[in-house]
């Protein structure tokens, strides 16, 4: 079985304590099962690549004002 996994990450670089870069990113990984050692890898799963075209950065969502 090959799943498609979408993980949403916030990074944040920061030098000493002044962030310096930050962004929004979606990565979509492939998720394998195998029938690997049950005591190295005790799910059986495994990280198999990138999916194309990944990762792409996400654009902040605009503020909504209430009134």
């Amino acid at each position: 079985r090959t799943w498609l996994v979408t993980i949403d990450v916030e990074l944040r670089e920061a030098v000493r304590t002044e962030v310096v870069k930050e962004g929004n990113y979606r990565y979509q990984i492939y998720v394998q099962a195998t029938g690997s050692d049950s005591d190295l890898n005790p799910y059986g799963l495994l990280l198999n690549c990138f999916a194309p075209g990944s990762p792409t950065k996400l654009e902040p969502e605009p503020e909504v004002s209430t009134p």
